[in-house]
């Protein structure tokens, strides 16, 4: 019997690359973010303001997909007597931010003579307590109704989180509830996977 050498299908010595499968994740939190974006919930006393961040990584010298996307919203309570805010609210969503929980900064607005309330995270699923309990405070100090604010900012929440699809089924696993991992670059090969709380 004689032996007939076959051509090596991989000629390098070394195993194909690895290639990552795509976390679907990714773009359906792009895609809620985006769709949150598109919508202006101004009324009389509420201005909203939704700001578009996209962004991409420049570790290699030049863009390249994976192009990813932030935004911020804005949020001022006016006065309704002087039509001043009284109370402004930034929700600053990006995927860099891997918090398990809403970062929350309270401070004096540089721009308004008032206070200012940051978020850094996702879009929580409601106000976080800390937050939640500043407003009531202020409220009483101010009487301004600020729980008008409070609703409407309650219901811009439940807007946001909305499910992707008309189908009330959709799988809960493609629903994520915190910002996907941030995906591969050619500078950082690898991601540490976070633990999030639930």
């Amino acid at each position: 019997m004689s032996y007939i050498p076959l051509p090596n299908p991989h000629p390098s010595q070394f195993p194909l690359p690895f290639t990552p499968v795509r976390d679907i994740r990714q773009d359906l939190w792009n895609y809620r973010l985006l769709r949150s974006l598109q919508v202006n919930i101004t009324t009389d006393q509420l201005v909203h303001c939704p700001y578009y961040r996209p962004f991409s990584s420049l570790d290699a010298g030049f863009t390249s997909p994976p192009f990813l996307i932030g935004g911020d919203h804005h949020f001022e309570w006016r006065s309704s007597s002087h039509h001043q805010p009284i109370l402004t609210l930034l929700i600053s969503i990006r995927p860099g931010y891997q918090f398990s929980t809403p970062q929350v900064i309270i401070s004096n607005s540089l721009t308004h003579a008032c206070p200012s309330i940051h978020l850094h995270w996702d879009c929580p699923i409601e106000l976080p307590n800390q937050v939640r309990e500043f407003i009531q405070e202020l409220d009483e100090a101010l009487q301004e109704d600020l729980y008008n604010f409070l609703d409407c900012i309650d219901s811009w929440f439940k807007l946001y989180w909305d499910p992707i699809t008309p189908n009330e089924y959709y799988p809960p696993t493609l629903t994520p509830t915190y910002p996907p991992l941030l995906p591969l670059t050619p500078a950082n090969p690898f991601t540490i996977p976070l633990v999030y709380q639930q």
